[in-house]
């Protein structure tokens, strides 16, 4: 067993499980110093096999287990074990140790989606890692032919900040951005193209195949604002889910409403019965997925995609491949256990691994220059401002025309109350609103004038 070491690059990572395990692999091949942490002592025999990594048994979430793994002295440290709990007050006692920057899974999405800036204030992370969420957008990718690289959510997820790829033969291509028929409540905010040079939205502008639009848009508006940038695909008229897993549910909310028509098939009579009971627009049957000969006589083959989500990639793999089998033309499964990459040479399944999702989501973390998402590339080029507008500011009692903010200070998104709505030039901002500011760098210091305070901790 290695000693603790501290370098240049040293990473602490909490939680050696098939995610843990495969993010330390992934920067002990960068060449970065590494100490491992885990309840299980038996890890220690896998870790001295295969990686060249410290080693401290113990459970991360307590102060004296992180400091023997000298955790203070990482410049990164990513709390990765299967308990959100645990990561979470494991990251608040790294920030307090000295840990310079840290990375924290959640498996809950909607906690992401709405309480993502307050966890990182109160938890100290630098980026919430929800392998849920990142898989529920690559499948919304795959199967609605959606172009979405980052998902960034804003005023408690009623609006969404997407960053989506043009297509060659999209609506927007080569189109000037001030001329995209977006729907009511979105709005480009920024585009980088190829080169990832960042442009602010203006008369002239166009997209690019290949660049990538910055968009702002309510939640309820999301699949308009991806048809327009995307290829002209026949969407799904029937999308068939096998399992009742934690991450089928939010596969089965993110789609309901993007659909025609949802089956869902759950093996567990009890699991059954629930999600028929809170999801009564779905149809719900009891049923095993992995049953040819009930699938068949449930008219599986009839749906136009299938995507299985159980918990166990074995099941996942062969409900595809009966769903194949009865016809069906587009199968996605899951899989939980990067090892599995074996399942990728059978028949024509389209595999979707939160873990390497994850994993990669990490890296891309630290490549970035430990930058969380697009909206900071290009050197924080272009930051999302949070702010409440006080009786003294300029912006109180003051409409967007009045203001005649530069093109670089876009006012993207006002919170008033209860109330959440994307103001247009002629609407009057109050004091005690809170707005959501996209700032070019050429313009923080008009932000700060015309804007005055500190980032509002509630609009998040």
């Amino acid at each position: 067993m290695l000693d603790v070491v501290s370098a240049e690059g040293h990473y602490c990572v909490m939680g050696i499980g098939d995610m843990g395990f495969h993010i330390a692999e992934a920067f002990g091949r960068d060449g970065r110093s590494l100490t491992l942490i885990d309840t299980d002592p038996n890890k220690g025999h896998r870790i001295e096999e295969e990686l060249d990594a410290a080693f401290v048994v113990g459970n991360g979430a307590h102060q004296a287990v992180l400091e023997r793994a000298r955790v203070g002295e990482a410049d990164l440290f990513i709390a990765a074990s299967s308990s959100e709990e645990a990561n979470l007050v494991a990251s608040v006692i790294a920030r307090n140790l000295g840990a310079k920057r840290c990375v924290v899974r959640i498996d809950t999405s909607e906690d992401l989606t709405t309480y993502r800036r307050s966890y990182e204030r109160l938890f100290g992370a630098d980026l919430l890692l929800s392998p849920q969420s990142l898989a529920t957008n690559a499948i919304l990718n795959v199967v609605l032919g959606h172009h979405t690289h980052e998902v960034d959510y804003l005023a408690k997820g009623r609006f969404e900040l997407r960053t989506i790829q043009v297509q060659e033969d999209s609506t927007v291509a080569r189109v000037p951005m001030s001329k995209v028929p977006l729907p009511e409540g979105a709005r480009i905010v920024g585009y980088f193209d190829a080169e990832h040079e960042l442009s602010i939205p203006g008369p002239n502008l166009r997209a690019a195949p290949g660049g990538l639009a910055m968009v702002l848009c309510r939640t309820q508006t999301t699949h308009e604002v991806e048809e327009l940038f995307a290829s002209r695909l026949q969407e799904p008229r029937t999308v068939a889910i096998a399992g009742g897993s934690p991450a089928a549910v939010a596969v089965v909310r993110a789609l309901r409403n993007q659909v025609r028509r949802l089956r869902w098939i759950e093996r567990d009579r009890r699991r059954a019965e629930y999600l028929a009971q809170s999801f009564p627009d779905v149809e719900v049957l009891h049923a095993d997925p992995i049953d040819a000969a009930t699938m068949e006589s449930e008219g599986l083959g009839r749906a136009d995609v299938l995507i299985a989500a159980t918990s166990h990639d074995d099941s996942n793999v062969v409900a595809g491949l009966i769903a194949q089998e009865l016809g069906v033309g587009q199968v996605v499964a899951l899989i939980h256990h990067t090892t599995s990459r074996l399942w990728q040479r059978v028949g024509e399944v389209e595999l979707v691994s939160p873990h390497s999702l994850a994993i990669d989501h990490v890296r891309n973390f630290v490549a970035n220059g430990y930058k969380a998402n697009l909206v900071n590339l290009a050197d924080g080029a272009l930051q999302v401002v949070q702010r409440v507008i006080h009786e003294a500011s300029p912006a109180a009692g003051a409409t967007l025309a009045d203001l005649q903010a530069p093109r670089g200070l876009i006012v993207g998104a006002v919170v008033r109350g209860d109330r959440v709505f994307m103001p247009e030039r002629s609407n009057m901002l109050r004091a005690d609103d809170q707005v959501i500011l996209f700032v070019h760098r050429s313009q923080t210091q008009m932000a700060r004038l015309l804007f005055p305070g500190s980032e509002s901790e509630v609009a998040s």
